[in-house]
């Protein structure tokens, strides 16, 4: 029998479930009443949820995901499309960051590439009756008037020794017949792409720098508050790694 994290016990269907458990990175479409200023009518900008699980704990994917400089190597392709910048720039409290991101937009239709500036409210917050985190965020501003609603979530839970992992975003901008259907697939790309990233380079720093991953571990800690100090264990070692308290 399946160890199911309540995400996934909640969430999706027996088959979707034996699919992440093996490793396969499951996407999920949730489609909300269509918008008549921002959506095709027969076809609205849906949700989209994408999980997968780790051999990382939550603590280890949580602590990379927080360190928000690093989205700008995280989430760009080998085309260079994608966040190129991130920078912290207001701190509203321990757990709450405003980061302004740069957004490198590919060519399609002919036109030229060009780059979108917004900012995001970042929260984080533990979950202690899963042993887990949640991220969320939402749109401060952005320089692309037509973005109605830009909002997401990273949701880390204990799974299996290791975590499982939903990232859940949506976006609707007043689009135009030509580019909808260009938008609607690539949106959906992209956050399963962003979820393999995350997941990818927290495996690399568990591999190649443990002390580097020990340090965001640390900074996540004293962010949320939380105790037992973990000075003792290392993140290359999961299973030594203090519960939520």
């Amino acid at each position: 029998m399946l160890s199911c994290a309540s995400l996934l016990q909640t969430e999706l269907s027996d088959d979707q479930r034996e699919r992440v458990h093996t490793g396969e990175r499951v996407v999920f479409l949730r489609h909300a009443e269509a918008d008549p200023l921002f959506d095709d009518e027969d076809r609205p900008w849906p949700e989209v949820i994408v999980y997968q699980i780790t051999d990382a704990s939550p603590e280890e994917v949580a602590a990379v995901f927080a360190d928000y400089p690093l989205h700008a190597t995280m989430f760009v392709d080998n085309q260079g499309c994608g966040i190129v910048g991130a920078t912290p720039v207001a701190q509203v409290d321990a757990c709450t960051a405003d980061v302004a991101y740069t957004f490198a937009v590919p060519p399609q239709a002919g036109t030229s590439p060009r780059a979108i500036h917004f900012t995001l409210r970042n929260h984080i917050e533990a979950t202690k009756s899963s042993n887990g985190f949640v991220f969320s965020w939402t749109k401060v501003e952005i320089d692309a008037p037509a973005v109605k609603e830009l909002r997401g979530a990273v949701r880390i839970e204990q799974y299996d020794g290791g975590a499982v992992v939903a990232l859940e975003a949506v976006i609707k901008f007043r689009p135009t017949a030509i580019i909808m259907e260009f938008w609607r697939t690539r949106f959906i790309h992209e956050v399963g792409a962003a979820l393999g990233a995350l997941i990818e380079h927290v495996d690399v720093e568990r591999d190649k720098t443990p002390m580097v991953l020990l340090e965001q571990c640390k900074a996540l800690r004293r962010a949320l508050g939380l105790r037992p100090p973990i000075d003792a264990w290392s993140p290359a070692s999961p299973a030594r790694a203090p519960t939520l308290r």
